[in-house]
C-alpha cells in the first residue's frame, strides 16, 4: 500500500470512492457504504460532494420505508465517516415512509 493510500483514512477515504462514480452513484452504492443489508429497500434522492479533490462534505438524502427507519439510521450512525442524521417521516393518516438526510460534515460547521 503506498504511502498516500495510507494517508487518506476515514470519511476522506469513503468521500474519494464515492466520488468517483459522480453522477454514476446508485442506491446500492449508498447501502453498501452504510452497510444496509440488501433486502432493505433504500433508495437514493439526492447525492452532493463538495470540493473536487479531495471531497469536503458529502451530503445525501434516501428514502425508506416506515418500517425500516430504524436500522437504516442505525447503520448511519454507526459508519464513522457519517456525522449528522436528519429524519423527516411522510404520510397520512400515519407515516409510512421517511426521508434520510445524513452528511459527514458535524452540524456546528454547517452539515
Amino acid at each position: 500500500m503506498a504511502v498516500s493510500e495510507m494517508a487518506v483514512r476515514g470519511s476522506a477515504k469513503l468521500a474519494e470512492r464515492l466520488a468517483a462514480k459522480g453522477a454514476a452513484i446508485t442506491s446500492d452504492d449508498i447501502k453498501a457504504a452504510i452497510g444496509v443489508p440488501v433486502n432493505v429497500d433504500v433508495r437514493l434522492l439526492r447525492w452532493l460532494t463538495k470540493g473536487i479533490p479531495p471531497v469536503i462534505e458529502i451530503a445525501a438524502t434516501v428514502e425508506c420505508k416506515q418500517e425500516n427507519v430504524g436500522e437504516v439510521v442505525q447503520r448511519i450512525m454507526n459508519t464513522a465517516e457519517f456525522q449528522g442524521v436528519e429524519v423527516f417521516p411522510y404520510g397520512i393518516p400515519r407515516p409510512d415512509i421517511a426521508l434520510i438526510n445524513f452528511t459527514n460534515v458535524p452540524e456546528e460547521f454547517g452539515g
